[in-house]
């Protein structure tokens, strides 16, 4: 006989906001950045599994995270045009984050002697950016930045493995040792750019 528990969480984010380096005294130039449709949900399921007059114990999750946004940088403080400023990098990109994964820990206590618990974790993380940048520069008369297009695609896989060892020496002392690797990590096999964006972006 067990008791089996499982819990369930879900959260959603939708938020906009300016990024104003007029008045912003840290910023070293001008950038009229606006985070436009910044959205994002979690999902997380949980469980524990305990079967009664056992020494075994699971729990585990699941993970599933997006995150999106319209990320924006205009010419001038009217915020409605890439092209006033000819000499103004620019750029109007739309970007995802997603982090889906899994964790499982099993645990075994060995009555007098201690408690052994492991975790492994299996995780893919992917990002990309579409839109258009304001980012070739032209000498040609009038110097000015030329429009290019921005395709970014990567994703990563993550496995991980960690170990744990509790031993309770007296009342109120115990010992502790842990250890944590990275067992592998796959980077995605497509990562075509067609324009990036320069590091003074």
């Amino acid at each position: 006989m067990c008791y089996p528990r499982l819990r369930v969480l879900f959260g959603f984010l939708l938020h906009r906001y300016t990024y104003d380096s007029v008045t912003d005294p840290f910023a070293p130039k001008k950038k009229f950045r606006r985070i436009e449709d910044y959205t994002g949900y979690s999902v997380q399921a949980a469980f524990d599994y305990y079967p009664v007059a056992s020494a075994f114990h699971m729990r585990g999750w699941v993970f599933h995270n997006r995150m999106s946004e319209q990320n924006n940088r205009y010419s001038d403080n009217s915020y409605n045009s890439f092209t006033t400023n000819p000499y103004l990098l620019t750029y109007k990109l739309k970007s995802e984050t997603r982090v889906t994964g899994i964790t499982l820990q099993p645990r075994y206590h060995f009555d007098t002697k201690g408690t052994l618990t492991l975790g492994l974790t299996a995780e893919l993380d992917s990002w990309q950016s579409r839109g258009t940048a304001w980012n070739v520069w032209s000498s040609a008369w009038p110097p000015q930045y030329l429009p290019g297009e921005v395709d970014d695609d990567k994703k990563v896989s993550l496995y991980s493995a960690r170990a744990e060892y509790e031993y309770i020496v007296r009342a109120n002392l115990g010992l502790t040792l842990g250890y944590a690797c990275l067992l592998y990590t796959s980077p995605s096999p497509r990562d075509r750019t067609r324009s990036r964006m320069p590091s003074s972006a």
